[in-house]
């Protein structure tokens, strides 16, 4: 087991070329890197020895080329999740643990700055692990190491309620037949299944369709007891997938600000009975609304 992950090391680094990993090899993905408040804002979690932002930033990028126009230019961008990333027996265990402390810190740092931006999450291998660790609760054996263990998160509270989606292609520690797998690796485990309590935790997200891994038959990291494994299916998605997966990602982003937009209207209007909803709704217009909204909080209309 120890042995199939140092042999990553190298396959990861043959693909650079192949998909764009590093971002100063990606110019044009360099305007999408920010951790100021947007509409729609990616957390990255790359694979094992990728350099930052990793395989998964083709897919960003065509999800914020729906959402990135002329006057809205920055709606849509990313922040790196950061962790080590290591491979190789316990140090992928610490790597991993690591990873899903800071992503769930991240993103409750994120919401806390920007409460009324929508959250996408985003992994690939490792980092498709560790983002499900992020949202189910993670830890236990795998690669010969034990992880230490995670709290899932809650997605009734921030910043769980505030994910529009969560994408992870090739997880390593993934279940075997869970209805938020796509691609037909749901016949096999990946390198170790998650406990049940783990996949409770996966559950509300893909109750509420937000939810999905891709994962298919030979990819040896999240599918290894499927036949004839080779590593080029764990690292082909970005050019089967991307395109699907990445309209999927921008309908769910859409149908989470529209919800947003629907739950604030009907606030306001609830509010416009209360002395406070009329003073709010005065501000909110222009100055003469603003007087007759003044003038009916203090009882002169």
């Amino acid at each position: 087991m120890i042995t199939r992950t140092f042999a990553l090391v190298g396959l990861y680094a043959s693909t650079a070329l192949a998909v764009c990993t590093k971002l100063e090899d990606c110019p044009q993905y360099e305007t999408l890197k920010t951790n100021d408040c947007q509409q729609y804002h990616h957390f990255l979690l790359r694979g094992s020895t990728s350099p930052y932002p990793g395989h998964v930033i083709s897919t960003v990028a065509k999800v914020c080329d729906k959402f990135n126009t002329e006057s809205t230019p920055h709606a849509c961008g990313y922040e790196d999740i950061e962790y080590s990333a290591m491979n190789g027996g316990d140090r992928w265990c610490k790597s991993a643990h690591e990873g899903a402390l800071n992503g769930a810190a991240q993103m409750l740092n994120y919401t806390t700055r920007c409460p009324d931006s929508h959250l996408i999450l985003m992994g690939f291998s490792q980092g498709g692990s560790v983002g499900l660790d992020v949202l189910g609760g993670g830890g236990g054996e795998l690669w010969g190491c034990m992880q230490e263990s995670n709290p899932a998160m809650d997605i009734s509270s921030t910043p769980g309620s505030k994910i529009a989606a969560a994408l992870m292609y090739g997880p390593t520690r993934r279940s075997a037949n869970q209805t938020w797998t796509v691609g037909g690796g749901e016949v096999s485990d990946g390198g170790a299944p998650r406990t049940a309590e783990q996949n409770a935790g996966l559950k509300p997200y893909a109750d509420a369709g937000i939810l999905r891994e891709y994962c298919q038959p030979r990819d040896p990291i999240c599918a290894p007891h499927t036949e004839n494994t080779e590593m080029s299916f764990h690292l082909d998605y970005f050019d089967k997938y991307s395109d699907e997966a990445s309209a999927w990602v921008a309908d769910l982003a859409k149908k989470a600000a529209n919800k947003s937009t629907s739950n604030d209207e009907n606030q306001n209007d609830g509010d416009q009975t209360s002395a406070g909803g009329m003073l709010k709704a005065g501000i909110k217009h222009p100055v003469g609304n603003f007087i007759i909204g003044f003038a009916a909080l203090v009882g002169l209309l």
